[in-house]
Order: structure tokens, then C-alpha cells, then sequence
């Protein structure tokens, strides 16, 4: 909501007219929390539903043996830039 607030804010400034928004600086903090939740009402409130996020991709564990328990993060990275590079399609 607040980005929709942020980029209608650019149009609003542009369109409307200066004596509208000194009508709004004028207004008290009481009566300008009445507007805004007179015009928060009538918000259609599905457009601003948080977006779910999608499920997690499964871990693809690597299976160990019994010599080979702990896997080192450091001898991977050194085995993958010491094997050669696959070849590049063109």
C-alpha cells in the first residue's frame, strides 16, 4: 500500500490544484483521521492482500559414507575450480 501511495503521490501532486491540498493542511489531525478512515472503507482490501509465498524447493541432501561423514565446504569449492570447466555452447 504504501508503494501505491508513494507513485500516486507524483500524479496527485501534478493534477490537483494547490488550493485543495492547503484545504487538507488546514484540516485538524482529528478530522483528517475521520477522512482517511472514511476513504480507507471504501478501499478495495483483496488488491492489497500480501502475496503468499510459494513453497520451499526441497533439499537435496548428498548421502555420506561412512569414511565420509563431514562434508568441507572449502575442498568442494577446490575440487569444482580444480576440475575442468564443461564446455560452452555456442
Amino acid at each position: 500500500m504504501a508503494v501505491e501511495l508513494r507513485t500516486t503521490h507524483d500524479g496527485l501532486e501534478l493534477n490537483v490544484a494547490p488550493e485543495i491540498w492547503t484545504e487538507f493542511a488546514r484540516r485538524s489531525p482529528g478530522r483528517m483521521a475521520a477522512w482517511l478512515l472514511r476513504v480507507a472503507a471504501k478501499a478495495d482490501r483483496r488488491r492489497y492482500r500480501k502475496m503468499k509465498r510459494g513453497p520451499k524447493k526441497p533439499v537435496v541432501k548428498i548421502k555420506a559414507s561412512r569414511e565420509d561423514v563431514h562434508r568441507s565446504t572449502f575442498r568442494l569449492l577446490q575440487q569444482r575450480a580444480n576440475s575442468p570447466a564443461p564446455p560452452r555452447s555456442p
